[in-house]
């Protein structure tokens, strides 16, 4: 196997344990910080975490299918057709969430630090539809920097190129 193959295949694995690592892990922060154990700031956190947890899985998921694509030659267009619902169900998702954090903001439910906290990571999870369903929003290698500041553009996403070449999007 050819040095760069390999290393694009230790990339992708690294990938997909870190997205299927974190979405378990993120329910610490959920746990640890919580100034209020109260139904009505349960329901914010619980939202904002379920959203950014479910789109951590996704995303590892996606990792996972590319990841055999390389390593295997597994064709991914059945996977595809599934991400492409899930990233259109993800946006009701999103919005829903949204919609219900606003209100809470709108009629001061739970303590302030929950609401900051939800909200928080209700943009993460938004960022997260973003990165995996449009545009490459994480730049975590030099690579990926340079051709940042080279290009001054943020590119489409691995999985958004995929679902264009198979004529589908979220």
């Amino acid at each position: 196997m050819a040095h760069s193959r390999l290393r694009v295949i230790r990339r992708l694995r690294t990938l997909r344990n870190l997205e299927w690592f974190n979405a378990p892990f993120l329910i610490l922060a959920l746990s640890t910080s919580w100034s209020d154990r109260s139904l009505s700031s349960t329901w914010q956190r619980l939202i904002a975490y379920l959203l950014v947890a479910a789109l951590l899985m996704v995303g590892g998921w996606f990792w996972h299918v590319k990841l055999a694509q390389v390593r295997d030659g597994r064709p991914i267009e059945r996977h595809l057709r599934r991400l492409a619902l899930i990233g259109r169900l993800a946006v009701a998702a999103l919005a829903l969430g949204s919609l219900a954090l606003t209100a809470s903001w709108v009629w001061s439910v739970g303590t302030l630090a929950d609401r900051a906290w939800a909200s928080g990571f209700t943009v993460f999870a938004w960022a997260e539809w973003v990165n995996y369903f449009r545009v490459q929003i994480m730049h975590d290698t030099i690579r990926d920097l340079r051709r940042l500041l080279r290009t001054r553009r943020l590119r489409k996403s691995v999985l958004a190129v995929d679902l264009a070449r198979q004529g589908r999007g979220p």
